[in-house]
Formats: structure tokens, C-alpha cells, sequence
């Protein structure tokens, strides 16, 4: 056996990382962590005003795995797929240096030199919402809607009590109970 010569595995890995580098976006920044400062809207959250916002990502959700989470609410309903949400953890959230809570969802789409960044976290439905079936049963998600320029700086909003709808090509979509969102302001991806 030759060992002067590369393994035809090692070609085709070496093949491969020049692909994707040479079809990553010109100028594209990946970053793994938000930072900005949360700012609540008068009585939207009951005893809260303001407060750094840390948010730590892993990776994202792919188109295809969002048309399946469509295909799961169509089959089985809004709940199965807060049920299937529940173990995944694709980052976290945290608020003030608290516990983080685990990102489910990660959806980022790009245009005109903007990149949107969608993040789903399911909320715990404490069980007088579920027995009750209060209006916040139906809207058991908290959304992160950003906003980042080229340099990864901008703004977003936080939607503490939101419903998803995924369209069966994987589009994320929301609806809020809220009126008002919570800002986030100062926003800086790194």
C-alpha cells in the first residue's frame, strides 16, 4: 500500500469543503450568538420592563424539516407538533444571565443583503391553561423575529405568546396574542 498518496475518502472530503466554500454567500458572516437588549412594552409582561437578552444557537432547522413538521400538524394536529418540539435543542434563550430555555426551531433566510433569524421556544403550558383551554393554550410558542445587516448588527421583536403556521414547502409563519411585541434593541451577532 502507497501512503504518499491520498485516500480517494480524502479526496473526495478535500472535493467537498472546496464546493461549499466556493457556494457560501460572498461576505456571509455565520455567527452562534445575539446579543441586544430586551425592552417590554407596558403591561406586557406583568413585572418585568427590561433586561439583556443572550441567545446562544447550535444550528438551524432545514427547509425539509420544517415541510415535515407541516405535514405532522396536518396529520396529528397543533399539539403533536409542540409534543415533537419539546426535545429539541438547537440553542438556548436567556434573559438577564437566567436558566436558558432550549431554541426548537432556527429558520434564517437572506435577501437583499438582510438576514432574517426566526426562533421558536416552546413555553411550558402550566396546567391551568391546559385544563382551562385559555386563549394562551393555543398560542404555546414564544417567537424571536431579528433582523441582521452585513456587519450583524439590528433590531427584532419577541412575541411571548405566538401560534406557528408552516406552509408544506417548510415557510414559517406566526400569528401573536400579544398586540404589542417586546423590542429588542442594540441586536449584535457574533
Amino acid at each position: 500500500m502507497n501512503r504518499n498518496h491520498p485516500s480517494p475518502r480524502a479526496l473526495a472530503f478535500a472535493a467537498a469543503v472546496l464546493v461549499l466554500t466556493a457556494l457560501a454567500p460572498a461576505g456571509a458572516q455565520e455567527f452562534t450568538r445575539l446579543d441586544g437588549f430586551l425592552v417590554d412594552t407596558p403591561s406586557l409582561v406583568g413585572g418585568f420592563s427590561s433586561g439583556r437578552l443572550d441567545v446562544r444557537l447550535t444550528g438551524t432547522t432545514p427547509d425539509t424539516e420544517l415541510a415535515g413538521f407541516a405535514a405532522l400538524v396536518r396529520e396529528k394536529g397543533r399539539h403533536a407538533l409542540l409534543a415533537e418540539l419539546g426535545g429539541r435543542d438547537l440553542g438556548s434563550v436567556s434573559i438577564d444571565n437566567g436558566i436558558g430555555r432550549p431554541i426548537a426551531i432556527v429558520q434564517e433566510t437572506r435577501e437583499e443583503g438582510l438576514r432574517r433569524v426566526l426562533l421558536i421556544v416552546p413555553h411550558d403550558l402550566q396546567p391551568y391553561e391546559v385544563f382551562n383551554h385559555t386563549r394562551t393554550y393555543d398560542y404555546p410558542y414564544v417567537v424571536l423575529d431579528a433582523t441582521l445587516d452585513a456587519d450583524g448588527l439590528g433590531v427584532g421583536e419577541v412575541y411571548p405568546a405566538a401560534k406557528l403556521e408552516i406552509s408544506p414547502d417548510g415557510k414559517l409563519s406566526y400569528k401573536s396574542l400579544a398586540p404589542l411585541p417586546m423590542r429588542i434593541l442594540q441586536l449584535h451577532a457574533s
